[in-house]
């Protein structure tokens, strides 16, 4: 696919000026080519450069956003009776207003699972790293994404781009330390991973990819809240030494 090429065509899907500035005719369409291209990504370097530096990028990178954005407002309408704990609530009047461009389909679980997984895909790359953690909006909505998701894929995703952006972290952020420790601490105590016994190796490779994103930013934290962090990663491990025993 690579050396054909075909992933410059699906990324075309994604130029909605070409086509009368519309969006692609459907959700399936989106969330297939999504896919392939997160796919493309996550398989090698090599591809996840030759996908991050083609000319229709750009155009896919800020759809993939958009709909996690939209997604994310929807669900805070939702849900609005809530009061998500790492969000800021001076922000909450007017961080969800995002005008809707798209059609209404965008709104399924599929494909917002299929944008995440790009997004995070394109990660390693790092000034799609500093991009996103600009974008205040969309810290502010993974972090409700991992609270709050519709299903177990999305909350899992958004705690791994939590994660991976850690090393970013910065009190004039959105992202700041403090509140991605809260988080990552949440994830290692079994707080945003089901419990089913079918889910036991995606709870742990979570807890890797979040002790793993803790591990950037304990030297930003306060005294008080690296003790914190020792104590649940101390217990975490422990839980997983005890689990293995007893199985």
């Amino acid at each position: 696919m690579l050396e054909a090429d075909t992933y410059q065509s699906i990324m075309s899907l994604f130029n909605f000026e070409a086509g009368g500035n519309q969006a692609p005719r459907s959700a399936n369409v989106e969330c297939a080519a999504l896919n392939i291209l997160a796919q493309l990504c996550h398989g090698s370097p090599k591809g996840r450069q030759a996908v991050t530096s083609a000319s229709g990028f750009v155009n896919c990178f800020n759809r993939a956003v958009d709909l996690v954005l939209l997604f994310c407002s929807s669900m805070n309408e939702e849900e609005s009776g809530r009061d998500d704990a790492g969000i800021n609530n001076d922000h909450t009047e007017t961080s969800f207003q995002i005008q809707k461009k798209t059609d209404q389909d965008c709104e399924t679980s599929d494909l917002v699972e299929a944008s995440l997984s790009f997004l995070l895909s394109t990660l390693p790359t790092t000034a799609i790293k500093a991009s996103l953690v600009s974008n205040s909006t969309f810290i502010q909505l993974c972090f409700a994404c991992a609270r709050t998701g519709k299903t177990q894929v999305i909350r899992s995703m958004a705690v791994r781009i939590i994660a991976l952006l850690a090393s970013c972290t910065s009190v004039e952020n959105q992202l700041t330390p403090e509140n991605a420790s809260e988080l990552l601490c949440e994830t290692l105590t079994g707080g945003r991973v089901s419990t089913e016994e079918s889910d036991a190796a995606e709870r742990i490779n979570l807890a890797a990819v979040a002790a793993h994103g803790l591990q950037c930013i304990f030297s930003k934290l306060r005294k008080e809240q690296q003790r914190v962090v020792i104590e649940v990663v101390g217990q975490s491990y422990l839980d997983l030494l005890r689990n293995r025993s007893l199985s």
